[in-house]
C-alpha cells in the first residue's frame, strides 16, 4: 500500500498546512512555492489574477501541452513543479493496484527511496510529496534557489541544476540502482519525455496533492490506467 504518500499528503492537509510553507516567508526563508519566479508573467485566475487565455486539459483536468518546455522561462528560478514521470512503453514495473490501494514492487519502492534522498544531492531544491503508481510516478518539487549556471533553460539545451536536468539525474540514479540489484535489464527504463506543470498559487497546489492522494482509488480512470493481469 502506497501509505508513507497517502498519509503523509493527507496529515499535511488536516493539520492545515500544505506540505509547504504557508506564510510568505517562513524562518529559512523559502518562499511559498505557488509563489514561483518574479519573473513569471503568465497570470492565472487561481490567483486572484486575470488570466490570459484557458489552459487545455486532459481527462484529469491537469495542464496538457504539447511540448515539455516553456518557452523564454528560466527553469533555474525559484519555483514549483507538478511533475510526471512514465516507464518506457508505459509498462507497469512499479507495483500493482488491488482494491484501491497501490502496492509497490522493490523497483517501486526504489524509486520512492531515490526520490526521497535526492535532496542530498540538490541543496537548491526540495523534493516534496510524491506518488508510485505502476507506471508512472507524481511528485511535487520546489527550486528554493536559483541554480548557477552560464545559459537559461531552451529547447533541448538543459543546463545544470534546472529542472530537466534533475530528471534526468533522477531518472537515472533509478536505472543505475536497479540494474545494481538486478531489478530491471538493459532495455530502458523511462520514457524520454516527462510532463511537468508550474504551480502557481496554493488553490493549485492544493488540487495538485489532492489529485496525488486519489490517484491509487482512480486508477481505473487515469490517463495511464493499462490493464494488469
Amino acid at each position: 500500500m502506497e501509505v508513507a504518500a497517502q498519509s503523509t499528503l493527507q496529515a499535511r492537509r488536516l493539520k492545515g498546512g500544505h506540505g509547504l510553507p504557508a506564510s510568505p516567508e517562513d524562518q529559512s526563508g523559502t518562499m511559498p512555492p505557488w509563489r514561483g519566479s518574479s519573473r513569471d508573467t503568465r497570470a492565472t485566475a487561481c490567483c486572484g489574477r486575470k488570466a490570459r487565455r484557458p489552459m487545455k486539459t486532459d481527462e484529469s483536468g491537469l495542464p496538457r501541452r504539447k511540448s515539455v518546455r516553456l518557452r523564454h522561462y528560466d527553469y533555474r528560478e525559484p519555483a514549483a513543479f507538478f511533475v510526471t514521470l512514465c516507464t518506457a512503453e508505459r509498462r507497469c514495473l512499479f507495483g500493482h493496484v488491488a482494491n484501491h490501494d497501490m502496492h509497490p514492487s522493490r523497483l517501486g519502492c526504489l524509486v520512492r527511496s531515490v526520490w526521497g534522498r535526492s535532496g542530498e544531492h540538490t541543496p537548491h531544491v526540495l523534493w516534496h510529496d510524491m506518488v508510485v503508481m505502476p507506471n508512472h510516478v507524481h511528485g511535487v518539487l520546489q527550486i528554493v534557489t536559483p541554480a548557477q549556471a552560464a545559459t537559461r533553460e531552451g529547447f533541448g539545451m538543459p543546463v545544470a541544476g534546472s529542472l530537466s536536468s534533475l530528471m534526468r539525474s533522477f531518472k537515472a540514479a533509478v536505472t543505475l540502482e536497479a540494474r545494481k540489484r538486478s531489478l530491471i535489464g538493459p532495455e530502458p527504463l523511462w520514457q524520454g519525455r516527462y510532463y511537468e506543470h508550474l504551480i502557481r498559487c496554493e488553490a493549485d497546489y492544493l488540487r495538485i496533492v489532492e489529485y496525488m492522494a486519489n490517484n491509487p482509488r482512480q486508477w481505473a480512470e487515469d490517463r495511464f490506467y493499462v490493464r494488469q493481469g
